[in-house]
C-alpha cells in the first residue's frame, strides 16, 4: 500500500508542478509583438484605440482600412502597451497567407487565454464554445489580424449572445464587419485608420531612406515630391524610401546620385496617378508598384559606383 500510495502521490505531484509551472510561464511571458523601429504618427492612433478601451459601451472594435496602411502595426502596439492589463491575452494572425487551420487558431487562442500548453478540442464548435466560456469568466484582450471573412468570427469567437468585459481587436478590410458582432448583442466600433498627413509621410521616407527624421541636405525637393507621390501610405513610404537609401559616408557617392534625382525629378509625377490610383482601391500591388517604380540598378567599378533610376512605366 505504501508503495502504491508513493507512486500516485509522485504521479499526482509530478502533474501539479507541471501545471504550476505552465502558469508561471504564462505571467511572466510578456514578450512584446514585433513592430517597425520607426512607426511615425503612432502615437496619435495609439490614442484614439486607448479611448475605445476605457469605453466599457463598446466590446470589439474593428480597425479598418487599405493595404499597407498600418492596422497590422496599429495593433501589436496596442496590444504590447495594454496586454498586462488583462486576466489573459491572445493575438492571433488570421488572413490568407495563415498555414494553420482555424482549429489550429482556436487551439492557440485558447492556450494564450488559458494559459495551458495542451489543448484537446475534438472540432471547431467544440473550440469555439470553450472560448465563449473563458471569456464570460475572464477578462481578456483577443486580437484577430487579418480577418477577411465574417465567419472566421463565428469560429473564433462563437454565435452566442453572453455579456463580457473582453476587449476584442479586429483588423480587416471590411468595412461592414460591426454587423457581425450585433448578432452577439456585443457593440463593435468601426476606426477607419487614417492616412499619414504630408509631415507624417515626409518623416517616415526620411527615415528609410537617409536614416533621420529630416532629409539630407541636398535631398529635401526629392524627398517631398515622393512623399507627395506616396499619398500617405506607410508601405509605399517605406519601400520607396529603403529603395533609395542614400549614406553620407562617401561624398562622390552623394554628388552622383544627387545629379541623376535632380535630372530625373520631374519624371516621378508622371507615377503620381498610378500610385493614387492603387491607394485607393488599397490593392497588395502598391509594394510591387514601388519597388519597380523605384528600381535601384548599382553598377560597380573600382572608380565608382553609380545608381540609376528606373523610370520606366510599371509592368500591369
Amino acid at each position: 500500500m505504501d508503495v502504491l500510495f508513493f507512486l500516485l502521490w509522485s504521479r499526482y505531484e509530478a502533474a501539479f508542478i507541471k501545471n504550476l509551472v505552465n502558469k508561471i510561464h504564462y505571467q511572466i511571458d510578456l514578450k512584446q509583438l514585433s513592430t517597425p523601429a520607426r512607426m511615425t504618427g503612432m502615437e496619435t492612433r495609439v490614442k484614439a484605440i486607448d479611448s475605445w478601451l476605457n469605453n466599457e459601451q463598446y466590446n470589439a472594435i474593428a480597425i479598418c482600412g487599405m493595404g499597407g496602411i498600418g492596422k497590422t502595426t496599429l495593433a501589436k502596439q496596442v496590444y504590447n502597451l495594454n496586454k498586462e492589463n488583462f486576466d489573459s491575452y491572445s493575438y492571433v494572425e488570421i488572413g490568407t497567407h495563415s498555414k494553420d487551420s482555424l482549429l489550429e487558431k482556436q487551439k492557440q487562442l485558447l492556450k494564450d487565454i488559458l494559459g495551458e500548453e495542451k489543448m484537446r478540442i475534438a472540432s471547431d464548435a467544440q473550440g469555439a464554445q470553450k472560448i465563449e466560456e473563458v471569456m464570460q469568466m475572464k477578462n481578456v484582450l483577443i486580437v484577430l489580424d487579418d480577418i477577411d471573412d465574417p465567419n472566421q468570427l463565428s469560429t473564433l469567437l462563437g454565435t452566442k449572445a453572453f455579456l463580457t468585459q473582453s476587449k476584442i481587436i479586429v483588423t480587416t478590410r471590411l468595412i461592414n464587419i460591426d454587423v457581425w458582432f450585433m448578432s452577439k448583442s456585443w457593440r463593435c466600433k468601426v476606426h477607419k485608420l487614417e492616412l499619414l498627413n504630408d509631415l507624417e509621410s515626409l518623416e517616415l521616407l526620411s527615415w528609410h531612406a537617409f536614416g533621420s527624421k529630416v532629409p539630407m541636405e541636398g535631398f529635401k525637393d526629392l524627398a517631398v515630391e515622393l512623399s507627395q507621390c506616396c499619398g500617405g501610405n506607410p508601405l509605399a513610404l517605406e519601400v520607396i524610401g529603403s529603395s533609395i537609401f542614400v549614406s553620407d559616408e562617401d561624398p562622390d557617392k552623394i554628388i552622383i546620385m544627387k545629379n541623376n534625382f535632380k535630372d530625373r525629378i520631374n519624371s516621378f509625377t508622371s507615377f503620381k496617378g498610378d500610385i493614387d490610383s492603387d491607394i485607393q482601391v488599397g490593392t497588395d500591388k502598391i509594394e510591387g508598384l514601388a519597388l519597380n517604380m523605384l528600381k535601384v540598378e548599382p553598377s560597380m567599378s573600382s572608380q565608382e559606383s553609380t545608381i540609376r533610376l528606373n523610370l520606366s512605366k510599371p509592368t500591369q
